[in-house]
């Protein structure tokens, strides 16, 4: 019955690829409230790839080629006398490219969607739809639903300038991108980001995958008729399991049956699973859950699960974070069938990386797009767009560097060192901190503008022995920069 499932499962994604290939191939928002640089990405039928990326200057739209490369960009500041001021989601590239966003305009908010040419001259104005007082809309995703004809999407409801998260919302555009309806979530549920969500047409329900690992179906009035937690009890190789199921991934479903990836709470060695979950009535029912061990796919950050055009699972996830020491991207492929891993591929470098969407491309090859920082040396935040072959190996890197002229750019003198280290910001420091290569903190000094003089300057101590560190900048608004000194006596 399970591979019969997967069957189907596979037959259905074929048919909506083919169904779509004249306008998207892959395609749907997603970002983090705010705070990320690359936030979404659109493979087009031309195989051409489209994102935003915020800048110092603003948001901008980007084209790519199919190696990374830009081949068209503009910088998203006002449209119809609405200012942009929050990230826009790429939906067509054939005759324009469409986004929606947040703006704001004569001091209240709205939410919009608007459109490029292809040469990324003309901006349209396609419609908005007024907020409440001092709230913005974050769409986590927005899929079209062709059972509906709409595209649908459900987001946070975000306070500004306070951050706080009040609520989720639902909202649908027509096949035009005219708003058709903005509603938020009623009932019981703890507001959180939406890292997935499904259309049930056999129970007229939406399924939703929340940030904070429980699963929530909604019904067509957009009352929440199930909050599940996340413990579940299964039985794998004739023992039973107690396990903290969280869902950060689900396929399409099929009927009320649907396929998750997930990860495991309390059995160790298990950190990752894939689940079958059936959804009846009100309630949510494990039918089977295949813990991975071979090894775990690490999931410090949440995972994305696609299915490739040979129907095998491909997932995407970044193991360990916390600067100033690096992390490591991870993708595997999976078998379908035997869930065994067909292989998995590593990229590591002196940097930390947030993974924000991973597509399939029309060669089966695996895109993925987020945001990066160089521990060492230039820690500028960067935007990057990474392509690996279907079989397994890198095919290209491409970072998207911020704007010329930054106004954190910092610069480190002499370096290497035996005895000072002198700074030249663009901006004032708040303080300064040295960190050497195992995380261990050396000094700390707070820079007041007494301090400040062209360069400023800091003393080594004597115990300071010979080697590679990390020089940290912090700035009075938050922002930080690091950078690479080699010290040598």
């Amino acid at each position: 019955m399970r591979y019969k499932i997967f069957v189907l499962l596979f037959l259905f994604f074929c048919d909506y690829i083919l169904a779509q290939s004249d306008t998207i191939l892959v395609g749907y928002s997603q970002t983090d409230s705010g705070s990320s640089f690359i936030n979404e990405m659109t493979i087009l039928s031309d195989n051409k790839i489209g994102f935003t990326h915020k800048s110092t200057q603003g948001y901008k739209a980007i084209v790519t080629d199919t190696k990374g490369q830009v081949i068209h960009q503009r910088t998203l500041d006002e449209v119809g006398g609405y200012e942009i001021n929050s990230s826009s989601y790429i939906f067509d590239g054939i005759s324009r490219y469409v986004y929606i966003g947040n703006a704001t305009r004569d001091g209240n908010f709205y939410f919009i969607s608007f459109a490029l040419d292809t040469n990324f001259q003309n901006i349209e104005l396609i419609d908005t739809v007024q907020l409440e007082n001092n709230t913005k809309l974050f769409f986590d995703l927005i899929k079209f639903n062709a059972f509906k004809s709409e595209w649908e999407g459900f987001g946070i409801v975000q306070q500004y300038p306070s951050g706080e998260i009040t609520d989720n919302c639902y909202i649908s555009l027509d096949e035009n991108y005219h708003f058709t309806k903005c509603e938020k979530l009623k009932g019981v549920y703890y507001p959180s980001q939406v890292l997935e969500f499904n259309w049930i047409e056999s129970l007229n329900r939406y399924y939703l995958c929340l940030f904070i690992s429980v699963s929530v179906l909604v019904d067509e009035e957009f009352n929440v008729v199930h909050n599940a937690g996340i413990t579940f009890v299964y039985e794998y190789n004739n023992s039973t399991h107690i396990t903290g199921l969280a869902m950060y991934n689900c396929l399409e479903p099929i009927g009320s049956t649907i396929f998750c990836y997930g990860k495991e709470s309390f059995d160790y060695p298990y950190n990752a699973a894939f689940i079958t979950l059936d959804l009846q009535g009100d309630s949510v029912h494990v039918v089977e859950a295949i813990p991975l061990s071979d090894p775990p796919l690490g999931m410090s950050v949440h995972p994305k699960m696609c299915v490739d055009l040979d129907g095998n699972y491909v997932v995407s996830s970044v193991n360990g974070l916390g600067p100033p020491n690096p992390n490591k991207i991870r993708l595997a492929k999976f078998s379908s069938t035997t869930y065994q891993k067909i292989w998995d591929f590593t990229y590591e470098r002196d940097m930390t990386f947030l993974i924000w969407d991973t597509e399939i491309d029309q060669n089966n090859d695996i895109i993925l797009v987020g945001q990066s920082w160089n521990i060492f040396g230039d820690s500028q935040q960067r935007g990057f767009l990474m392509k690996v072959y279907a079989h397994g190996s890198l095919s290209s890197y491409f970072e998207v560097p911020d704007d010329p002229g930054d106004q954190y750019s910092v610069q480190i003198s002499p370096n290497p060192t035996a005895s000072m280290l002198c700074l030249q910001a663009a901006k004032q420091p708040q303080s300064v901190r040295l960190w050497d290569f195992s995380g261990r903190l050396i000094l700390e000094e707070k820079v007041g503008l007494a301090d400040i003089v062209e360069p400023y300057c800091i003393n080594l101590p004597s115990t300071v022995m010979p080697g590679f560190y990390a020089i940290e900048v912090y700035f009075s608004d938050g922002k930080r920069v690091i950078r690479k000194v080699v010290v040598g006596r």
